[in-house]
C-alpha cells in the first residue's frame, strides 16, 4: 500500500509520496506564501492544513480531492480568541478530529469538526 505524507515547511507544503517505502517522489510546493505548520486528513478523506503568515495570522485550507490532485481553498474565518483573550493567535501547531465531541478547546470558525491549538501572542498596542 502507498505512503502520501504532508509536509509542511516555511516555504509551503509538499506531498511525498511513496508506493513501495523505498523509493521517494516529492511534489510542491503547495499553498506558496504561507508557513504550512500542521496537518491532518479527516475520516471522510478532506485534508486539512494549517497555516500561518505574519501578516494575515493563522488561517486553515482544506484540500477536497485528496485522491485526484484536487486543490486547497481556504476555510471561512479563522481562529481566534474571544474578545477580551489572551492576544491574538499568532500560529497553529496541531489539528484533531473531534468526531463529534466538543470540548471548551474546540473553539474555531474554520470546522466545527476540528479543533485546533494554538501559540498565543502578544497583544497588539492598543
Amino acid at each position: 500500500m502507498g505512503v502520501r505524507v504532508l509536509v509542511g515547511t516555511a516555504k509551503g507544503g509538499f506531498w511525498v509520496t511513496s508506493a513501495s517505502r523505498r523509493d521517494w517522489e516529492v511534489t510542491g510546493p503547495f499553498l506558496k506564501g504561507w508557513k504550512v505548520t500542521a496537518g491532518l486528513r479527516l475520516s471522510d478523506g478532506r485534508v486539512l492544513a494549517a497555516v500561518g503568515s505574519d501578516v494575515y495570522g493563522p488561517a486553515v485550507h482544506m484540500y477536497n480531492n485528496y485522491v485526484h490532485n484536487g486543490s486547497w481553498e481556504q476555510l471561512p474565518g479563522g481562529p481566534e480568541y474571544p474578545e477580551g483573550g489572551p492576544g491574538r493567535f499568532r500560529q497553529i501547531w496541531t489539528l484533531a478530529e473531534n468526531r463529534g465531541r466538543c470540548t471548551p478547546a474546540c473553539r474555531t470558525r474554520a470546522s466545527s469538526r476540528v479543533t485546533t491549538a494554538a501559540t498565543p501572542g502578544s497583544r497588539s498596542p492598543g
